[in-house]
């Protein structure tokens, strides 16, 4: 019998639940919380229909006491046009430009074939990671995964040591080379559970410059001739501050900030799953945010907040930054920071 999906719970591959009538197959192994029912977190269960539960758990039955091939488990998940029919539309839409969304990152199980377009997929030679490569025997040497990252000085940043870098020293001491310390480690972290094949955050920054865009970069808006602008972020006096990057930037990513668009040669990229998050309507300062968890993109240099928006400009859809401090989006373009009242703003689904 189908166990009912419960908060606080490890599940793990091959794990299936019943939820509101309907039953869920595991995506992403995963510990629940409450606000994570499988109806709205498609990144980590798929619905199924229930004569396939019922095959599901017929073979689930056959296979306990022995091991379970791992091509057996991907040829178990459901097509990635099926998870697509079944999300709900504000998750596939981000100003017009979700539905061509081709990469399904919600649809793909634990155990990723070579071919896939997922960050994790295997490879026999080591990955391809914000515009570098990381082979076998470089995983293997120089302390291991972690320091091949710092070899290579790739990496992605989180401001979970911003506040002890700031006891620690003066914060005019803390700049764009703890930044890129932080990066190294973090990247090192994103490695080895690339490599060791364990689950995924549902987003996650990556380190790279000029236009070097990772596989699996996360859509935030368009040009006006339709080339994808994906979401950046860069050190920038003192701050971290959201921006765009695309194909055509070969500078590097252009931030807003100070009433321009600054161009910055190195930043970090965020890369994920697009069914992990959506985008929700906001207008002015940004408020009546309770109940969602925002995806956070930056700080100020005095450590307040900056999130990931999106707004309209010319025909596009760019990337922006907001936050409860600003009466609006602010979003770099054509030279300048321009302001923007109505946006979107970054939620996890």
């Amino acid at each position: 019998m189908t166990q009912c999906w419960q908060p606080g719970t490890d599940y793990g591959n091959g794990s299936v639940v019943e939820y509101q009538g309907s039953h869920y197959r595991v995506i992403q192994p995963h510990r629940s919380q409450g606000d994570w029912t499988p109806d709205r977190t498609p990144a980590l269960w798929g619905r199924v229909a229930d004569n396939e539960c019922g095959q599901q758990q017929h073979h689930h039955h056959q296979q306990q006491g022995g091991y379970q091939p791992q091509q057996q488990q991907y040829q178990q998940q459901p097509p990635q046009q099926q998870q697509y029919q079944q999300q709900p539309p504000q998750q596939q839409q981000g100003y017009g430009y979700g539905q061509q969304n081709q990469q399904g990152y919600g649809s793909i199980p634990a155990v990723v074939p070579e071919n896939s377009d997922d960050p994790r997929k295997q490879k026999k030679d080591g990955f391809d990671i914000g515009g570098f490569h990381v082979s076998d025997d470089q995983l293997k040497i120089g302390g291991g995964i972690l320091g091949t990252a710092a070899a290579v000085g790739i990496g992605a940043f989180a401001w979970d040591k911003y506040n002890d870098a700031k006891e620690d020293k003066a914060e005019t001491a803390w700049g764009a080379s703890n930044w890129e310390q932080d990066a190294r480690r973090r990247q090192g972290e994103y490695l080895e559970a690339i490599k060791n094949n364990r689950p995924l955050p549902p987003v996650t920054w990556i380190l790279t410059d000029g236009n070097n865009i990772p596989q699996g970069a996360i859509r935030g808006g368009q040009e006006s001739d339709g080339t994808p602008l994906y979401i950046a972020r860069a050190y920038y006096d003192k701050g971290v501050h959201i921006g765009k990057i695309s194909k055509d930037m070969k500078e590097g990513a252009r931030i807003a900030y100070g009433g321009k668009e600054v161009i910055v040669p190195k930043y970090e990229i965020l890369l994920g799953y697009e069914n992990a998050v959506k985008w929700v309507d906001g207008e002015g300062h940004l408020k009546n945010t309770q109940g969602l968890k925002l995806v956070e993109g930056g700080r100020e240099s005095d450590g307040r907040p900056l999130y990931i928006a999106q707004a309209h400009i010319k025909n596009s859809v760019q990337p922006a930054k907001v936050a409860e401090h600003l009466d609006g989006a602010f979003v770099p373009y054509g030279g300048d920071e321009k302001k923007e009242k109505h946006y979107r703003y970054l939620v996890y689904a």
